[in-house]
């Protein structure tokens, strides 16, 4: 007689001592054999008896891998009875890997995707466990971790069959914060400068620093100076610092880069010498940016209206008489354009020569006057004198 209780046959375990149990006839001798399953090599042996009342028991070391264990028992007639079980030692636990995320991530979603892989002869009778929550799988682990602010750590479990375990651990952070930029260049600008520095600092949270999409330098106080040439620029320049979870904080340059100038016309404009104490100095001024809304002539402001202007000057007769009357206009950009207006006062002949030259005027009338009183006198004396003779 000989039954053996444990193990039980195909019984897989991670326990290196497994016990050893059954019944036979007392007093009985057992021999226990090992035998590893892959090659039949004998790994150990022993003889052990039973009791009086037939039961044995004994611990045995378990080799990793499958083993036999086969049971012996003869009796005093030379009656043999044999029982093999075969029983594996599994100490090796499953395959884990996270793919992704890599560990020290920065996030800033409230969830992550965890991906990763089991590794095992039969890897679907492995459980995973992801901080703590069993989740299915078929080898290939893709799961929507949540995630809260600041940081998290994923811990996620596999267990075979005979309970081996697997851990595998990932620390990420979630940050929402958006990273500091503080851009010092005005944000509007009307200018007629080719190069615009920007310049503006961040804070220690900004992995990166673009202006105008392209990565700029940040020294060690988180400062930053980037010169743009502006012809060549597109409005608006975006500066942009950027975290290590990828939060993006933006400021945007919006300008106007204008370096045509305004254009004066004059019209009327006065001769080159003028006896007259005011002149006037009429003209239109155009842009192609900006409406011109004053003209300056000599220091003093005057209004443009529908892009003209009519400015009325008093005339300087002092010295040699020169007037030099500059005219400018400015766009609001800085650019300017100049018109010159020269004028020489001519004084009038004097009072005295004027009576004189009157006086002299009417005695030549005078005169003639005269002259046309006589002939028409000898005129009429002839004419009465003819009429006597006839009759």
């Amino acid at each position: 007689t000989l039954y053996v209780y444990a193990p039980l046959d195909l019984l897989v375990t991670n326990n290196p001592e497994l016990e050893l149990n059954g019944l036979s006839e007392g007093n009985t001798p057992i021999l226990i054999v090992q035998i590893r399953a892959s090659d039949e090599v004998l790994i150990h042996s022993k003889v052990i008896n039973a009791r009086g009342d037939g039961i044995f028991k004994t611990d045995l070391t378990l080799e990793e891998g499958s083993q036999h264990i086969e049971f012996t028992a003869e009796d005093p007639a030379g009656n043999v009875r044999i029982i093999r079980r075969t029983v594996t030692l599994d100490t090796t636990p499953p395959g884990l890997s996270i793919n992704s995320p890599a560990e020290g991530d920065y996030i800033n979603k409230p969830t992550v995707d965890l991906v990763g892989q089991v590794l095992d002869d039969d890897p679907e009778t492995v459980r995973v466990l992801i901080n703590g929550i069993p989740i299915v799988h078929a080898g290939l682990i893709s799961v929507n971790v949540p995630l809260v602010e600041g940081r998290n750590t994923i811990t996620v479990i596999a267990i075979d069959t005979v309970e081996n375990q697997a851990v595998r651990m990932v620390n990420v952070t979630r940050d929402t914060i958006l990273p500091e930029l503080f851009v010092e260049t005005p944000d509007n600008v009307l200018t007629n400068v080719k190069i615009l520095v920007v310049r503006g600092f961040v804070n220690d949270d900004a992995e990166l620093v673009t202006v105008a999409g392209v990565p700029v330098n940040v020294d060690e106080d988180f400062k930053f100076v980037v010169e743009m040439d502006l012809s060549t620029a597109q409005s608006p320049i975006e500066v942009v610092a950027i975290d290590k979870a990828e939060n993006e904080a933006q400021s945007d340059i919006v300008f106007i880069y204008d370096n045509e100038q305004p254009n004066i016309v004059l019209t009327d404009q006065p001769g080159a010498k003028t006896s007259d104490l005011v002149i006037m100095i009429n003209g239109t001024v155009t842009d192609n940016q900006a409406t011109i809304l004053l003209v300056t002539v000599r220091g003093a402001a005057y209004p443009v209206v529908d892009g003209k202007f009519n400015v009325l000057l008093p005339v300087d007769t002092s010295g040699e008489g020169w007037n030099n009357f500059t005219v400018s206009a400015t766009d609001d950009a800085g650019n300017t354009d100049l018109k010159n207006v020269n004028v020489q006062y001519d004084e009038p002949p004097d009072d005295d020569d004027d009576t004189e030259s009157e006086d002299e005027n009417l005695w030549w009338y005078v005169g003639l006057l005269f002259i046309i009183a006589a002939l028409v006198i000898i005129a009429t004396v002839f004419i009465f004198a003819k009429r006597g003779e006839e009759e």
